[in-house]
């Protein structure tokens, strides 16, 4: 028998059969060497319950950046509707001379005599973004400010009022005292009447859109138009 295995191994057959054996052994020593336990390779109720933990704590972080990237995607959305209504440069020209155009004009439809108005100033946000404000006062009947607030609303670019404050203000009336010997008529108003006037003190602000020049928007590129 002995003979024969050992004859038997002589033969090409035998040699490659030795060989397998011989790397079959070497790979069972190289995992017992660089395995470590073996249990860690069989089903466990432990492992199965931390493994299930993990998965649940990465859905989790999933979640959260989900959520946050949802509400990056509508602070975008917000940015983008505030340059589209706001003033943009190269659509509606510069902001310091024509602003002040814009409520004078608006005044003078409701022939509202404006008192004070104030030059534009401005105030950074970014380098694309800044504020454009203009401070007026005026003081008119209840009546001609209600319409100037609402040609104010009305305007494009769209304005908003950063400060706004309203006071009620009278003014009284005398009729001229004349020698003359006239008939007093009980169903007109007394001699003294009193108109309510509004006083009307504040502050007009605006977004401007006015994008850094690059090479790119040099050649048509840049912000939205």
């Amino acid at each position: 028998m002995n003979r024969n295995f050992k004859a038997f191994l002589k033969t090409p057959k035998g040699k490659l059969l030795l060989a397998c054996a011989a790397l079959l052994l070497s790979w069972i020593f190289l995992l017992l060497q660089f395995s470590g336990d073996l249990s860690a390779w069989l089903p466990n109720e432990s492992r199965k319950e931390a493994m299930n933990r993990e998965i649940r704590k990465y859905r989790a972080e999933q979640q959260t950046q989900l959520t946050k990237q949802k509400a990056i995607d509508a602070l975008r959305k917000r940015c983008r509707d505030i340059v589209a209504a706001g003033w943009q440069v190269r659509r509606d020209g510069d902001p310091a001379v024509l602003l002040r155009q814009k409520i004078e004009t608006a005044a003078r439809e409701v022939e509202l005599p404006l008192e004070n108005i104030g030059s534009v100033r401005t105030t950074g946000i970014s380098s694309d973004l800044y504020f454009a404000e203009m401070d007026l006062s005026t003081s008119a009947p209840f009546e001609t400010i209600v319409r100037f607030l609402g040609k104010v609303r009305d305007l494009r670019p769209a304005v908003s009022w950063r400060r706004l404050t309203m006071n009620l203000a009278f003014r009284r009336f005398r009729q001229n005292v004349s020698g003359t010997a006239r008939t007093t008529n009980l169903a007109t108003p007394s001699s003294t009447s009193t108109e309510t006037r509004l006083m009307l003190n504040g502050t007009i602000r605006i977004i401007v859109y006015d994008p850094v020049e690059t090479a790119a928007s040099g050649n048509g590129g840049g912000g939205p138009h």
